[in-house]
């Protein structure tokens, strides 16, 4: 899904054609014109000079194809890139300022065709798992249990709803906990929990956020952490899953 106030440019890509650009809009995407032999490789970069747009994405649509393609994007200086173009393509830079799509080998065909790049006022939610509250006994000696989340890493425009899924194979650890990291603080924000079957959340959390799971049972444990109407200031963050044992 194309992301709210997106400002695009345009370039075509072949392995014996040129590039074209299209900026009238104050979105600056260079080179304006490249031609490139089979198995070279090329840089393309973006510039934008909006306040408040911290995000730039970069899109493929190949030649025969309508379907556009995330290659990857940066969110301010976070980077993420589709696990199927991580072999090909690299991604740069700052979604503030200016981005960077590398090629490094133009041999596949279904790199012949053209390539978008968008600034966005987006809202980027990048999931990782808890580094220091993760899976620990009652003296904090690490087990090195594995807490699985899904997606890595994702982007959702405000209003959208988002499902965060945690998964772990520690059947006597019937909590789990989820936080919220935002970008200009590092304390961690308990948003809920699972205790067994019952769902706890902080007070400021009942509106916006959803959380599920019985961890119930002598079985691979599992809970989702749902975000209802996603508001850009608020929950564009990091979001960390941990799990323990009931006290």
């Amino acid at each position: 899904m194309t992301p709210p106030h997106l400002i695009t440019s345009i370039i075509t890509v072949f392995w014996i054609k040129g590039v074209y650009l299209s900026n009238d809009k104050p979105v600056f995407q260079t080179p304006a014109d490249l031609l490139i032999k089979p198995d070279g490789e090329f840089n393309l970069s973006l510039k934008h000079e909006i306040p408040n747009y911290d995000t730039i994405l970069w899109y493929q649509r190949s030649a025969g194809d309508s379907s556009l393609k995330l290659i990857g994007y940066v969110y301010y200086k976070t980077l993420n890139i589709e696990p199927k173009f991580l072999s090909r393509f690299n991604v740069s830079g700052n979604g503030e300022k200016t981005a960077f799509l590398q090629i490094k080998n133009l041999n596949h065909s279904e790199d012949s065709g053209e390539y978008f790049g968008a600034a966005s006022v987006c809202l980027g939610l990048d999931v990782r798992q808890s580094p220091s509250d993760l899976v620990t006994n009652p003296a904090g000696i690490s087990l090195g249990v594995q807490v699985h989340q899904s997606p890595s890493a994702l982007i959702r425009k405000a209003g959208n709803s988002v499902q965060l899924v945690c998964t772990h194979g520690q059947t006597d650890y019937r909590v789990m906990l989820w936080y919220q990291q935002s970008p200009t603080d590092q304390a961690l924000k308990l948003i809920g929990y699972v205790d067994y079957s019952q769902i706890i959340y902080e007070i400021f959390s009942k509106e916006y956020f959803n959380i599920t799971g019985d961890l119930s049972g002598n079985k691979a444990k599992n809970g989702s952490l749902f975000i209802v109407d996603l508001i850009e200031s608020e929950h564009s963050a990091v979001y960390y899953c941990a799990a323990r044992e009931a006290h």
